[in-house]
């Protein structure tokens, strides 16, 4: 980031003030131009004025050395700039000095200015080469994002730049809040910035891959049409290599003898690594639902699972899923690995339920999300480590609104009769009722 530096007058109403003296014909003509600074529409404004000689001497306005311009029937938006012109009295008027007295606006409100009162302050600035990503991520919430916020003893200035002063909630040029504001410029606020927008990169990725295929199908079906039926006899060796590639897959997946038991059998979460080892996105499969989640993504998209356990194969959101022998869960793409499947050290919670436990499940809102908040207890006699736990937050009908996972403990381990405490945040919704905790995985020590 890069530090400027900014000077200005806190009383002002208007700033930028600047005039033009044009003299022809014996007619002395200002040009007035200024920025009407936020506060609302102006509608008249009154300027405290002096004028001055090519010598520059005061020119007097009826004995006086100063003289008032007054300007009406206006519409001046906020943080819009304004230009008036007048004919000035006196033809020897060469420059004009101009302070402003009163404002008038729309609402009938008469502002005035009580003079200058200059402070001086720093802000940080962005450098998009340096933070860009950051920057783009600020400017999902605030398009105009310029700097880091920050508080003064007078007021504070918002991310976009804009000083406001203290009783001022909402930024009188963005719009947005001040909590909010300073909320999403902090550390937390940052992170979840950060985590959405690179979620929203990767979902437009997939969106696209699968928009791609959709096209690819239907571009598909339209050649089909095109087809004559001279090639029924190619059709007719493509299925039965399509027959024999079936047989090859019914013998490598693995068959279940019931619904319940494949249900069972996978329960818990399902992850998709990349080459280099990136987890990009998730599956969690709980009873007759198949949840994805991208990464850092609290929203829900929810599936309904008919299961083919006699074929080792399940259907979800149109998709069809397999299960191979060696305990992979593959679609048309990805092959999914389960956390806690035998190739991992850790076990998987479904066969001793008893032996991690949650007490003091409770839900706050804070800042625009939804806590959830608890305590994990160890009663077991062993000694666990990267207990990952799942938060389904659920609607008043027990459907599963959204969803948040989190580590409840890393690598230091829970040792027996020991408890830590939890929080799984999510967007604020107002159909979110109740959090039901479950543990996914858990390492043995």
């Amino acid at each position: 980031m890069v530090s400027e530096h900014f000077k200005i007058d806190i009383n002002a109403y208007i700033t930028n003030i600047q005039c033009n003296v044009n003299y022809s014909n014996g007619i002395a003509t200002a040009e007035i131009t200024f920025n009407n600074l936020g506060y609302g529409i102006i509608t008249a404004i009154k300027f405290n004025s002096r004028g001055f000689n090519s010598f520059n001497d005061i020119v007097s306005i009826e004995g006086s050395e100063k003289f008032y311009l007054i300007f009406q029937n206006l519409s001046i938006e906020p943080n819009k700039s304004g230009k008036l012109t007048t004919v000035l009295s006196n033809p020897n008027i060469k420059k004009l000095e101009l302070i402003e007295d009163q404002i008038c606006l729309s609402d009938g409100s008469v502002l005035n200015y009580e003079g200058e009162n200059i402070i001086e302050y720093d802000i940080d600035k962005f450098e998009r080469y340096k933070e860009g990503e950051l920057l783009t991520a600020l400017r999902e919430y605030e398009p105009s994002t310029i700097c880091m916020p920050k508080k003064l003893d007078v007021g504070w200035v918002c991310l976009c730049g804009y000083f406001n002063k203290g009783q001022v909630i909402n930024c009188l040029k963005c719009n947005k809040k001040k909590d909010e504001t300073f909320f999403i410029c902090s550390e937390e606020g940052k992170i979840k910035a950060l985590d959405e927008y690179r979620n929203n990169k990767e979902k437009e990725r997939v969106r696209k891959i699968e928009e791609n295929k959709r096209n690819h199908r239907k571009s598909r079906q339209r050649k089909i049409k095109w087809i004559s039926a001279s090639l029924l006899g190619l059709f007719a060796a493509i299925a039965i290599f399509v027959f024999a590639k079936h047989i090859f897959i019914t013998n490598t997946r693995t068959i279940y003898n019931s619904e319940n038991e494949m249900k069972d059998s996978l329960h818990g979460f399902w992850t998709f690594y990349t080459e280099l080892g990136d987890d990009l996105f998730y599956f969690y499969i709980n009873d007759n639902s198949l949840i994805h989640l991208f990464k850092s993504d609290d929203t829900i998209y929810q599936y309904d699972i008919v299961w083919h356990p006699s074929k080792g194969s399940f259907t979800a959101g149109g998709d069809d899923y397999i299960v191979t022998k060696d305990g992979f869960i593959i679609d048309d793409k990805y092959t999914y690995i389960k956390d806690g499947s035998p190739t991992s050290l850790c076990v998987s919670n479904e066969d001793d339920e008893s032996e991690i436990d949650f007490f003091n499940i409770e839900l706050s809102s804070i800042a625009g999300n939804t806590i959830c908040t608890g305590t994990v207890v160890n009663k077991s006699d062993h000694t666990y480590s990267f207990i990952k736990i799942i938060g389904n937050f659920k609607n008043s009908a027990g459907r599963a609104v959204k969803v948040a996972w989190t580590y409840a403990v890393g690598n230091e381990g829970l040792d027996p009769g020991e408890s830590v405490k939890f929080t799984l945040s999510v967007n604020k919704d107002p159909d979110i009722a109740s959090c039901e905790v479950e543990v996914v995985n858990k390492r043995l020590n």
